[in-house]
């Protein structure tokens, strides 16, 4: 059998059909739903339009969409921002950080053989000629097909922003992602660690990915009240397996008078209140299912935990450092650039639940310490890893670009 040459396959085929696609444009256009602005267009400090197109093909709402929306909310009003998603739900969520920004839907790409979503895809593009194609990366093999196409859109300057190391299943996508991003304007990532899992996992440079850390904003929630009078330790996140969520509930069995909170909602639930009844601790765990913002519930949680099997620079840790609240997590992706052990929480070895538990612990027990330790995550959280930072850091990159 002849081997096929080393040819793009999806760039090959936008390509290609890049040639009759202005023909198509009155089909195409019913691929794409546009829902509008809410607000005037913005303009940069010559009275220019600076047009921005931040892109997501994530089919649910994660810590990823959450930091665009926040990125979104502090950038400059200079910048016309146009959110591309493959889902109305993710696009409404990002857009919630940005008044005026218009929204468009396009189909998702199934496979490197579906043209007409990647031809709705280069329609956007055309359409919209931003400046800057924005890429959100919630999975390193995320926004591809966008990506192709914007490198097809004239004048388009792309930005792939990398939230997650996770391997890749096969040589194809290794391939495919070395070849994206070696055409990349800016390759970033959201930590020091997770570029460079990114680089090993993928055969990249990681002096070539720029890092600019996740940042969030101040919260303004109401608090929720106590669920008990007693000791409370609490996370924020998806019921996952990446969570490890199994891990809080075990410890519970040596942590009496000890009550779990964990927010949020996932496939991972009903296998977590199972374990709970398992071990007699039902009665001390409590998921409160989907909650917009959960950050109300973080001044009720004594010790905020997250035993992740695996990261990227997660917001959860972020927002409750912001909160004043000590931590424990697993050493994993960029977490220990923000959770500085000794200092602003403990950092323990994923999969060793014995250590998490003594961690959590040894903070319960010493009131004091874990007051001192939030106070100075409060700290460290405003200095270094706030939404204005983040923002200012993107808007540089964006200016280095030529904007």
């Amino acid at each position: 059998m002849r081997r096929r040459p080393p040819v793009p396959v999806v760039i090959r085929t936008i390509g290609r059909a890049a040639r009759s696609a202005r023909a198509l444009a009155p089909g195409l256009a019913a691929l794409i739903t546009a829902t509008g602005r809410t607000a005037g267009p913005a303009t940069d400090r010559d009275g220019e339009r600076v047009p921005l197109a931040v892109y997501s093909d994530a089919p649910t709402v994660g810590g990823a969409e959450t930091s665009l929306a926040y990125l979104l909310g502090e950038l400059s009003p200079r910048f016309e921002v146009t959110i591309v998603a493959v889902s109305t739900r993710v696009a409404a969520h990002i857009a919630r950080g940005r008044a005026g920004a218009e929204i468009r839907i396009v189909p998702a790409v199934k496979n490197r053989f579906d043209l007409l979503p990647m031809l709705a895809h280069l329609s956007a593009f055309w359409q919209l000629r931003p400046r800057f194609v924005h890429a959100n990366l919630w999975v390193p093999s995320a926004c591809r097909y966008a990506l192709a196409a914007a490198m097809l859109t004239r004048g388009v300057r792309t930005v792939a922003v990398e939230h997650l190391a996770f391997p890749s299943a096969g040589r194809r996508q290794r391939w495919f992602k070395r070849l994206l991003t070696a055409r990349l304007s800016a390759h970033v990532a959201v930590g020091a660690r997770v570029a460079a899992e990114i680089a090993e996992q993928y055969g990249l440079d990681a002096k070539r990915i720029r890092v600019i850390h996740n940042g969030v904003p101040p919260a303004a929630v109401a608090a929720v009240p106590r669920v008990t009078p007693g000791a409370i330790i609490g996370s924020l996140g998806r019921l996952t397996s990446q969570k490890a969520f199994d891990a809080v509930v075990r410890s519970l069995q040596r942590l009496p008078n000890v009550t779990a909170v964990v927010v949020g909602d996932g496939p991972e639930r009903r296998a977590l209140e199972s374990l709970a009844s398992q071990l007699g601790v039902a009665g001390r765990l409590v998921i409160t299912g989907w909650v917009d913002d959960p950050r109300g519930y973080l001044e009720m949680m004594d010790v905020f935990v997250l035993p992740s099997r695996f990261e990227g620079l997660p917001l959860a840790v972020l927002e409750a450092m912001r909160a004043g609240r000590a931590v424990v997590a697993t050493d994993v992706g960029s977490v220990g650039e923000a959770v500085q052990h000794g200092r602003t929480g403990l950092l323990v070895p994923q999969g060793d639940t014995d250590a998490f538990t003594n961690a959590v612990a040894t903070l319960l027990a010493d009131r004091e310490l874990r007051e001192a330790m939030g106070a100075r995550a409060r700290e460290v959280a405003a200095e270094r890893f706030s939404s204005a930072r983040m923002a200012r850091d993107f808007e540089a990159l964006y200016d280095e670009l030529g904007t």
